[in-house]
C-alpha cells in the first residue's frame, strides 16, 4: 500500500518540498464577482450569469487587496451548468501595470472543483489586484448568437503550491 502511495504522488508530480495543506488560501465565492459583460446577480453566495453581452461574450470580475502572485500558484473554480459550447477564461490585472489586462486559457469546467497551476504561467507576477472569468462561444462549435446558455460561478480559491493542491 505504501508503495503505490509513492507511486500516486510520483505520478501526481508532488512537490517533495511543499507542505501537505495550503497555509494561507484566498476563498472567492461566486457572489464577490460582478458582471463587467453581459448580465448576472449574486444569488446567495453564487454569482449567475443570464446573459453574454453584445458581442456573445461575458466577464465576471472581483477587486482583490494587492494579492502577491508568487504566494498564489494554484487557482481552483467551480461553475454549475457551464455550457459546453463556451470558452473559459482567467482574466486579471496587476498593479504594476494596471492598464494592461492578462488573460489564461482554461480547461472547460465539468462538474465539482477544477484546478489549474498558474505557476508555470509566466504572466502570472506581481501584485494581482483584479482577478476574473471570461466567456466566449467556442465558434467552430456553434455560431457565436448561439453558444451562450446561463450557468453559475460558485466559487474561485487561489492557494500556495501544497500536496493537496498537486494531488488534485
Amino acid at each position: 500500500a505504501a508503495s503505490w502511495c509513492v507511486l500516486l504522488l510520483w505520478a501526481a508530480a508532488v512537490d517533495w518540498h511543499a507542505p501537505l495543506l495550503p497555509a494561507v488560501e484566498q476563498h472567492l465565492p461566486g457572489s464577490s464577482f460582478r458582471a463587467i459583460f453581459g448580465s448576472g446577480e449574486a444569488q446567495g453566495s453564487r454569482f449567475h450569469v443570464d446573459a453574454a453581452g453584445e458581442d456573445y461574450s461575458s466577464l465576471q470580475s472581483t477587486p482583490l487587496a494587492n494579492l502577491d502572485a508568487s504566494r498564489f500558484s494554484i487557482l481552483r473554480y467551480r461553475f454549475e451548468k457551464f455550457p459546453r459550447t463556451l470558452e473559459l477564461s482567467l482574466v486579471f490585472r496587476t498593479a504594476e501595470a494596471p492598464g494592461d489586462v492578462q488573460t489564461i486559457s482554461l480547461p472547460w469546467p465539468g462538474t465539482g472543483v477544477s484546478t489549474f497551476d498558474l505557476g508555470s504561467v509566466a504572466a502570472w507576477n506581481g501584485t494581482i489586484v483584479e482577478l476574473g472569468f471570461a466567456q466566449f462561444a467556442t465558434a467552430q462549435n456553434v455560431p457565436p448568437a448561439l453558444g451562450f446558455k446561463p450557468f453559475d460561478l460558485v466559487s474561485a480559491q487561489l492557494c500556495p503550491d501544497s500536496w493537496r493542491g498537486d494531488i488534485e
